[in-house]
């Protein structure tokens, strides 16, 4: 599997997937998931991020976002994000802190650009409630560690989700995380 090429000749996106290298007989989808037994509740709110996940902020690099030119790459090992918004909704978490201690997917080595040393992502099942919905999602988690050109916040949490009509920047929302994958001590 191959993303088309991209017009700047500076900059391949089109980093081949070798499906054969990752065995993952049936991708697993969002809708194909069911909700985590015991969640706890997290209090948050929509906030702007640096827009590189969607590929919509002005100085991103990355012609159509990063989460785009990553799908296949997960999708390889196993994770099919096809129902999702290609982007993260940030999730600010103030004053609680964000660390994933554990996940349901993760992915180790993840060479999706040649701009960047490959990377490690995790994905951890939640829900967020937000604009009155409850809508399943992902906690997208790139490693710090493997995360060379990015800065967030430790209050600041990724997820990724279908879309949700009506959400605003600065809007309340609640993630529900499962209690086990992270560690969320007052910043």
């Amino acid at each position: 599997m191959r993303r088309p090429s991209s017009t700047n000749r500076h900059l391949r996106l089109d980093i081949p997937v070798d499906i054969t290298k990752y065995p993952a007989p049936m991708p697993c989808r969002l809708s194909e998931t069911t909700e985590p037994p015991e969640l706890v509740a997290v209090p948050g709110r929509i906030v702007p991020g640096h827009q590189a996940a969607s590929g919509t902020g002005r100085a991103c690099p990355y012609p159509g976002g990063t989460i785009r030119a990553q799908m296949p790459h997960f999708l390889a090992r196993g994770l099919d994000l096809s129902e999702c918004r290609a982007g993260t909704l940030n999730v600010d978490l103030t004053p609680r802190r964000f660390r994933l201690r554990a996940a349901d997917w993760t992915f180790r080595s993840v060479a999706w650009t040649d701009r960047i040393p490959p990377e490690d992502f995790s994905f951890s099942r939640c829900v967020l409630e937000a604009s009155g919905k409850r809508s399943p999602a992902w906690i997208y988690y790139p490693h710090p560690e493997t995360k060379a050109e990015h800065f967030q916040s430790p209050t600041l949490v990724e997820v990724i989700a279908p879309d949700i009509a009506g959400l605003a920047y600065g809007d309340p929302c609640v993630l529900h995380v499962q209690p086990e994958h992270w560690d969320g001590n007052p910043a």
